[in-house]
């Protein structure tokens, strides 16, 4: 559906700054659902972990806060201006997902959906704001 209605210039793919992140193909979907259920497997570990030692849900948020902005830091230096996206949506993740996992039954289904949604959406935002562009900021 992306790469058919929502193409992307081919002067931003010539640029090679995120070409992983443009191509929605069967292989990428697979690979990237694949690393997601991953993520949520560790990020569940960790939550229970957490819980476990005592920490309540303001501390492991917290926790998550700087993990998950530390682990997506490099985004910002490998994608440069898309990286800010990944950086952004690490940090409003660090928020919901010990919330939805501790507080919200069947808390790891939406934890997981809004994991892949942000994909999605990056993607369908990229495609329509950059359709036209021919040179990445």
């Amino acid at each position: 559906f992306f790469n058919k209605f929502l193409k992307i210039s081919k002067s931003i793919y010539n640029q090679k700054v995120s070409p992983y992140f443009f191509n929605f193909s069967y292989p990428f979907l697979f690979t990237k659902i694949t690393d997601i259920l991953f993520q949520q497997m560790m990020i569940l570990i960790i939550v229970d972990y957490l819980i476990k030692s005592g920490f309540d849900l303001s501390r492991i948020t917290l926790i998550f806060v700087i993990f998950f902005s530390s682990l997506h830091l490099f985004t910002l230096f490998k994608h440069k201006f898309y990286g800010l996206y990944f950086f952004f949506f690490s940090i409003i993740g660090s928020f919901l997902f010990p919330f939805l996992i501790l507080k919200v039954q069947g808390g790891i289904i939406f934890s997981l959906s809004i994991h892949i949604l942000s994909y999605v959406i990056g993607r369908a935002f990229i495609g329509i704001f950059f359709r036209n562009v021919k040179t990445v900021i």
